[in-house]
């Protein structure tokens, strides 16, 4: 259903479309200069490229919301170029190329619970868990010589990521990882 916002009914969290483009609204500030005519200064986040943008939008224009829908879903398992997933209220399955992950693909596992956003039918978006538990693969053994100058040490996890961790991390460990900032967060026992 094809439904059009009036300046003033936009509001935070609404999606709108904007040049063809699903953007979300994150900040409305209503404005009424001495001279002339009042606006509306509008924070955006592009939903397909994460881009912020200011806009003022006129009292008199109209926008149309974007069919924009968020999925829970879960991983199942990946192939050479795909990960498939299963939405968790009606089991249906559907398929993300790896590409279209980009930097998120080094965060997903199997069984990983996330949103994946869809417009016109097409995933656009996926957002992964803040927090995820992975297992170190490889980690070097430091010298004493290099504890002195260093604190951390680079370390190679499950999905094949590569991240720095303190110097007690050893090969098996399973640590927890901040997918926003991409660090070490702690050591799970």
């Amino acid at each position: 259903m094809t439904r059009y916002y009036s300046v003033n009914q936009l509001r935070i969290g609404l999606k709108i479309l904007l040049n063809n483009e699903p953007y979300v609204i994150l900040n409305n500030q209503f404005v009424k200069p001495g001279k002339g005519q009042p606006f509306n200064r509008i924070k955006l986040k592009k939903i397909t490229s994460g881009k912020i943008i200011d806009k003022i939008f006129k009292s008199n224009e109209y926008y149309l919301s974007a069919n924009v829908n968020d999925i829970l879903a879960k991983t199942l398992y990946q192939s050479s170029n795909f990960w498939y997933f299963i939405k968790k209220d009606n089991f249906e399955q559907f398929c993300i190329n790896k590409k279209f992950l980009g930097e998120n693909n080094k965060w997903i596992v199997e069984q990983l619970e996330c949103t994946v956003t869809f417009w016109n039918k097409k995933p656009i978006f996926i957002n992964l868990p803040k927090f995820i538990n992975l297992k170190v693969l490889h980690a070097d053994y430091e010298s004493k010589k290099d504890t002195i100058q260093s604190t951390s040490k680079p370390v190679v996890l499950s999905t094949g990521a590569i991240i720095k961790v303190p110097l007690f991390i050893q090969k098996n460990d399973i640590i927890r990882i901040n997918t926003r900032s991409e660090e070490y967060v702690a050591r799970v026992k």
